[in-house]
């Protein structure tokens, strides 16, 4: 969505973009879960440099990233889950070398985005151990009026072992959506069709579950997931305030 010439600067732009520093920043000024180009006027990234190592080290490990997730959502590969999370770990690091943010500020960061993000928090003193579970959400939770109203449900299988027998369940505002599949690896996506007139622009609260056998056993997994209705794409409200938290790091 943003054009550019060289790869190498694309790869460090997405680190940037996608990095706890500036997910965090975003999620300061938007209730929006869907990022657009319009952040980018709120964000200030410093101009990438070929001669500067720290910018070519962040490149580089986003393309690196972006091979492992590959692997990972598309294949199931949980090898390549763990080395993205590693991965993952080191691009926040370099990206706060380029803000000048220090390890502690770092952490609170990393800490204050988990929570806005739902996430459970670990307790101090404690070693996570947590292991990725399969997942259900929204990919587009932000509709326009003057567009398609066309959900994306996506289910994420984070095995290498299939997801059998997957019930899925989806209601918003009286409309119902159910899907069965006989099993799911990796990433799958399904698109629910919204009736233009039955939204009108405001927050609303999707109910989705999943229910599903894994090596024999049951599970299932129940939520609420807010979906926004907009006037219009192209009057994106400016909220302002990030460029002078961010300016002058640049």
């Amino acid at each position: 969505m943003i054009p550019f010439n060289d790869q190498s600067e694309a790869y460090y732009v997405s680190a940037v973009l996608n990095s706890s520093i500036i997910r965090l920043a975003i999620a300061s000024y938007t209730y929006e879960l869907r990022q657009e180009t319009h952040i980018t006027r709120y964000i200030t990234i410093p101009k990438f440099d070929t001669n500067n190592s720290l910018h070519r080290d962040i490149s580089a490990l986003s393309s690196k990233a972006h091979l492992l997730a590959s692997k990972y959502y598309d294949g199931g590969d949980m090898k390549a889950y763990e080395e993205l999370s590693k991965v993952e770990d080191e691009i926040d690091r370099r990206v706060a070398q380029l803000y000048n943010i220090d390890d502690e500020e770092l952490k609170e960061i990393k800490r204050c985005l988990a929570m806005l993000e739902g996430e459970e928090m670990e307790v101090e003193g404690t070693i996570e151990t947590s292991l990725p579970m399969p997942e259900i959400f929204i990919d587009n939770p932000v509709l326009y009026k003057d567009s398609p109203q066309e959900l994306e449900l996506s289910v994420a299988n984070p095995y290498d072992k299939p997801l059998e027998n997957v019930k899925i369940k989806f209601e918003l505002c009286g409309i119902s959506y159910d899907e069965v599949l006989d099993k799911v690896l990796g990433t799958h996506q399904l698109k629910i069709k919204i009736p233009l007139d039955r939204l009108d622009v405001g927050e609303y609260r999707a109910k989705v579950s999943m229910e599903y056998l894994l090596e024999g056993s049951d599970s299932k997994i129940e939520k609420e997931i807010p979906v926004y209705v907009k006037e219009s794409a192209e009057s994106l409200v400016k909220r302002g305030g990030l460029e002078d938290l961010l300016g002058d790091l640049e």
